[in-house]
């Protein structure tokens, strides 16, 4: 939720300037204290939920105990295994309705290197089923998430599936934080947030201190 508020309230050129740049000055200036107020706001918000697990908050706005979640497009299965319809029952909002933009990530699948021709063949088999146009498309209308070829046309795709179509034509695409930041980096801002949505009284203005000092130190 924090980066997405990073990106969709300060614009991708804050998102990219703290953790590609590592710029711990920018981190505490006025742009970055917005989305700490934005954080705030959320803190309020989410107030008596809990929801530690993306599929437990969707199953809290399936069942109308909230109103929407912060989650990557593949969420849509979720929803459309409880009945419901894209664009009639739930729809998307990308950046929040600010800064359209997505984040480029997703799973990636390795084999080992092995020298018996029977093996390879067969990993080269799966890679080739994987990537099949015709498995792609299934694979995208069960899930939701947006297809890793960019030549298969979808069948029927959904308005959210549409949206995250356009923005990625449009260019309109950050790293995943993932791959910018370290693990252990990641791991400090996530217990730092941790915190800060557990606490109501931990400041803005401390946070964001403590924030700009892991950017500092960032790798």
């Amino acid at each position: 939720m924090f980066n997405v508020l990073m990106v969709s309230i300060g614009g991708p050129e804050t998102f990219l300037r703290l953790y590609r740049d590592r710029d711990a000055e920018f981190a505490e200036g006025p742009e970055v204290a917005t989305v700490f107020q934005a954080l705030a706001d959320a803190r309020v918000m989410t107030e008596g939920s809990n929801a530690q697990e993306w599929n437990i908050a969707a199953r809290m706005v399936i069942e109308g105990q909230a109103g929407g979640q912060i989650m990557g497009d593949w969420v849509q299965g979720e929803f459309t295994q409880a009945g419901l319809a894209a664009g009639e029952d739930f729809t998307c909002l990308l950046g929040l309705g600010e800064h359209e933009y997505i984040a480029a990530a997703g799973d990636a699948f390795y084999f080992p290197l092995i020298e018996d021709p029977a093996v390879v063949e067969a990993q080269d088999n799966v890679a080739r089923v994987i990537l099949d146009p015709a498995t792609q498309v299934a694979f995208t209308a069960a899930k939701g998430a947006l297809p890793v070829r960019r030549d298969v046309e979808l069948q029927d795709p959904t308005p959210c599936m549409q949206a995250g179509i356009e923005a990625l034509q449009a260019g309109q695409v950050v790293d995943s934080v993932n791959s910018l930041v370290s693990p252990d980096t990641l791991g400090q801002i996530t217990d730092l947030v941790v915190e800060f949505l557990a606490d109501p009284d931990f400041s803005v203005e401390e946070s964001q201190a403590e924030f700009a000092q892991i950017i500092a130190t960032a790798d």
